[in-house]
């Protein structure tokens, strides 16, 4: 059997008109397909024209609230943080920072933690004067093979290799634009 296509459905549409060649019965699986049809592809062309359109004092508080947020990682990615920890501290919901984290920031908490510390242990090993064991607790990890683990996940290659000088990417610890960890961060 043929996929009905939207060419179909809107043939179907002719049904009943003053057409000379339109069909007179047209079988009952036919037009319950042509329906769950029809069904599915004005959701998807409403879904696919929908553009969320938010005021824009909730955009400036989104922005503010991923600003606030990105600072504390940024001076704090050592320290074991969590998302209620930096909801609380910039006195919002652990709901509103992750819209903002995802609809500003295009990435989750986790993501950018991981990023900014990764790129933080990237300068270190860059500088060769600490081990890799040292530089797994400055940047957070209790356990240098988890983040031996995640930086090998993140960079693509040990960290002892990227302090050797096989550097990966183009600058220290920056990833090409788009491309994210390979795997999920808990």
């Amino acid at each position: 059997m043929k996929p009905i296509t939207p060419t179909d459905l809107a043939d179907f549409a002719t049904i009943g008109s003053s057409v000379p060649d339109a069909p007179k019965r047209v079988p009952t699986r036919q037009l319950w397909r042509v329906g769950i049809l029809g069904f599915i592809l004005f959701g998807v062309r409403c879904v696919s024209n929908y553009v969320p359109s938010q005021r824009s004092s909730t955009i400036r508080l989104r922005t503010s609230l991923f600003q606030e947020a990105a600072e504390i990682v940024d001076r704090e990615f050592a320290a074991e943080l969590s998302l209620d920890d930096i909801a609380r501290r910039v006195a919002s919901s652990r709901r509103q920072l992750q819209r903002a984290y995802a609809e500003i920031g295009q990435t989750t908490f986790r993501d950018h933690l991981t990023q900014v510390r990764m790129q933080k242990a990237a300068e270190m090993l860059a500088t060769r004067t600490l081990t890799v064991r040292e530089v797994a607790h400055r940047v957070g990890y209790r356990q240098p093979a988890q983040f031996a683990k995640a930086f090998r996940r993140y960079q693509g290659m040990a960290p002892s290799d990227f302090r050797a000088g096989g550097r990966s990417t183009p600058a220290l610890g920056a990833r090409p634009e788009g491309l994210r960890p390979m795997y999920r961060a808990a």
